[in-house]
């Protein structure tokens, strides 16, 4: 597990944002995607978040329950606001 916020950075450095280009004839981009996964957590002593993917697939009574990370990823500009043409 590591700290929820390297996590987070991990996911967003993982997502194509964009594909192809001028050699490829296409340019697609993509301006949010939304994900819901399956994450182990636990709280630590010191206050610290630590979150990482599920170990395995074989759940036992002996497992803690999964958590649920949600969240929706958007581009925008150095505002926050939506990319956009106007």
């Amino acid at each position: 597990m590591s700290p929820l916020a390297d996590l987070l950075s991990s996911l967003l450095d993982a997502i194509p944002f964009e594909a192809g280009g001028g050699d490829a004839g296409v340019l697609v981009e993509v301006e949010e995607v939304g994900l819901a996964l399956p994450i182990e957590a636990r709280l630590e002593r010191d206050g610290r978040f630590l979150a990482g993917a599920p170990r395995g697939q074989l759940a036992t009574g002996f497992d803690t329950p999964l958590g649920e990370l949600a969240f929706v990823l958007a581009r925008g500009d150095a505002r926050g606001d939506a990319r956009g043409d106007e």
